[in-house]
């Protein structure tokens, strides 16, 4: 009876491709920031269709989006994830001890 009552999910959407996880093999295995080892690389595949490599390191707590080897400036990478029509944040003019814009604030430029 609980079962009939609860509130049941959509089922999930599945993208028209496989899901590729595997980073291409030309991408380092370290992080460029700190040189530690333990990192997470997972391949993705951006707004525009760009197939890069994420790299979330462990140690230092970074993210870094790579295309073979050469690693992306994450200006690049938002401006390519934002879809047409939609204006992505800028970021070329911050620095990293801006601060953050709560939760809740929107992030985009007027």
């Amino acid at each position: 009876m609980a079962e009939s009552s609860r509130a049941r999910r959509p089922a999930a959407r599945r993208g028209s491709g496989p899901l590729t996880t595997q980073p291409a093999a030309d991408v380092p295995t370290a992080c460029p920031h700190c040189h530690g080892s333990r990192v997470t690389r997972m391949a993705i595949t951006l707004t525009d269709g760009t197939p890069v490599t994420l790299m979330s390191c462990s140690d230092c707590d970074t993210r870094s989006w790579f295309d073979g080897p050469r690693m992306l400036q994450l200006q690049d990478v938002v401006d390519r994830s934002t879809k047409d029509g939609a204006q992505g944040l800028d970021l070329r003019d911050r620095k990293r001890t801006d601060a953050v814009p709560p939760a809740h604030a929107s992030r985009r430029q007027s």
